[in-house]
């Protein structure tokens, strides 16, 4: 992660609020109108509610689909957007946010103006979701894994204060969010202006022809499939569990706990964790944080009829905040060093987070359909158990997308680059090679070692080989102990005194 200073810190936060900024009034937007009961409101709450979500969902869900076959089996290349289809976009927002909301305070609401509204919301939804994909990836690292969660938190904010008002203007506030979310969309401040001259990526330019990178069909890409199935996994989890606890929204405290506090605070705690105490953000990491709490609100379901449900939403709430942000941070750090691929990484964005949650719903409210609330709860283990089976099938692959290329890659074993850095990573593996044939080292800690000699510290060899910090320490001491040496220092005079580097040539 990236390290700044005082004045690197003042400076992100003002290129912050002259662009990324706008992305905070998109997600109120989404938290208002896909996250709680501001619009899906009327006479029917709960189950009632749920049916035009499943369809903006689900559309969504299939604008993604679209995307990713269009753009995966192709390399990244630029795709230029007019400034008229950001008002487009947002316009939809707002007409399928007035549309809905008007339908569900009717008495005798009509079924297809409702399907049309929500379909609007899903086109300006994703239309939107893209095109602030792109432009947050046009952010180096540091803006990213500062803008991102920002965003969410001023979003959260600005969502709670919308449900403080009179209901019946909130949705029109909430309708009026995507309109001033564009305003920071174009291409026109000084933090765009200053990505075109080079001090962040800018998304138009053609790719590097002479990158792996830039050859490499997207969908080919480590991964991202299977990261795109773990974010549906997730979501299907979050879809139920909001389909089982739905009921009548919090007020006063359990307002300002569940929807403002919590979410909130335990963001922040996982934001920094995130970004101080990992070297980089992956898949792995977000599904060895998420999933505790998507199994804590599960168990929270049966608890104490309405209380649980209460903390179950709230654990929900969280586990959604936490899941989406990190994605972002993800998916736009991964087109950032992809110029040209924001489109069909944020595409891939939709498939898994509408989908998923359109899925999930369905499930939810088919359980409830079929069995009484004591045997729906009952089920709810089987769930979660059916989640955590997906979720480590599909971790394996999906933890080599979004983590940092250097360290995801082993160190080279041949030379047929002939780069300077092969060279030295050739060099060091057979430095490695010989000490393990003299001390007797097992592979794994003849690998760990090839990362010392190069000079890793110990929480990059645990994202590099994606094993735990534990297991680090243990093959570490176990290697330092054959070798009758202490420290990494002491391991570097051993290598150079008695196993001195050879270049092949």
């Amino acid at each position: 992660m990236t390290k700044l200073e005082s004045d690197s810190i003042v400076s992100l936060v003002r290129e912050y609020f002259e662009g990324p900024f706008g992305l905070s009034f998109f997600m109120a937007w989404i938290y208002a109108t896909f996250y709680s009961t501001l619009i899906w409101v009327g006479e029917s709450q709960g189950i009632a509610s749920e049916y035009p979500w499943i369809i903006s969902m689900a559309t969504s869900g299939l604008i993604g689909i679209a995307g990713c076959l269009a753009l995966g089996l192709k390399a990244p290349q630029p795709i230029r957007t007019r400034p008229w289809a950001f008002a487009g976009a947002a316009v939809a927002c707002a007409i399928g946010t007035i549309a809905v909301a008007s339908c569900s305070r009717a008495d005798n609401p009509s079924p297809i103006l409702v399907a049309v509204g929500a379909a609007f919301a899903a086109v300006g939804f994703s239309a939107l979701t893209l095109a602030w994909g792109n432009r947050i990836s046009e952010c180096n690292d540091a803006m990213i894994e500062f803008s991102v969660p920002m965003s969410f938190i001023i979003a959260r904010i600005v969502f709670a204060l919308i449900g403080l008002t009179d209901p019946s203007i909130s949705f029109a506030l909430v309708a009026l969010l995507p309109l001033v979310s564009i305003l920071f969309l174009g291409g026109g401040t000084k933090l765009f202006a200053a990505a075109r001259s080079g001090n962040a990526r800018d998304p138009l330019r053609e790719p590097e022809t002479n990158s792996p990178l830039a050859a490499t069909p997207l969908i080919r890409i480590k991964g991202v499939v299977a990261a795109t199935m773990v974010l549906l996994v997730f979501r299907i989890g979050y879809g139920i569990i909001r389909a089982i606890e739905a009921g009548s929204s919090s007020e006063g405290i359990w307002y300002f706990l569940s929807v403002f506090v919590l979410p909130i605070a335990v963001f922040g705690i996982f934001v920094v964790l995130a970004l101080t105490a990992a070297r980089s953000l992956t898949t792995s990491l977000v599904t060895r944080w998420m999933l505790p709490i998507l199994l804590l609100a599960l168990a929270l379901l049966p608890v104490d009829g309405e209380v649980g449900h209460q903390y179950a939403r709230a654990a929900n709430s969280i586990a959604s905040m936490i899941l989406q942000a990190f994605f972002w941070i993800i998916l736009a750090k991964a087109a950032h060093k992809r110029p040209g691929s924001g489109t069909f990484f944020f595409s891939c964005y939709l498939v898994g987070l509408c989908l998923g949650m359109a899925i999930g719903v369905s499930v939810g409210i088919g359980m409830l359909s079929a069995l009484s609330p004591e045997s729906a709860w009952q089920a709810l283990p089987f769930v979660g158990c059916a989640l955590v089976a997906a979720t480590m099938a599909l971790e394996g692959r999906a933890r080599r997308f979004g983590s940092d290329d250097k360290a995801a890659t082993p160190i080279a074993d041949s030379t047929e680059s002939g780069t300077p850095e092969d060279m030295l990573d050739t060099a060091l593996k057979d430095q490695a090679r010989r000490i393990a044939e003299v001390y007797k080292l097992s592979p794994r800690e003849e690998e760990i070692i090839t990362y010392l000699l190069a000079g890793r510290n110990r929480p990059y060899i645990r994202d590099a080989l994606f094993i735990s910090l534990n297991t680090v320490n243990t093959h570490i001491k176990n290697a330092f102990a054959k070798l009758d040496i202490h420290s990494q220092q002491e391991l570097l005079d051993v290598a150079r005194s008695e196993f001195p580097i050879q270049f092949q040539r």
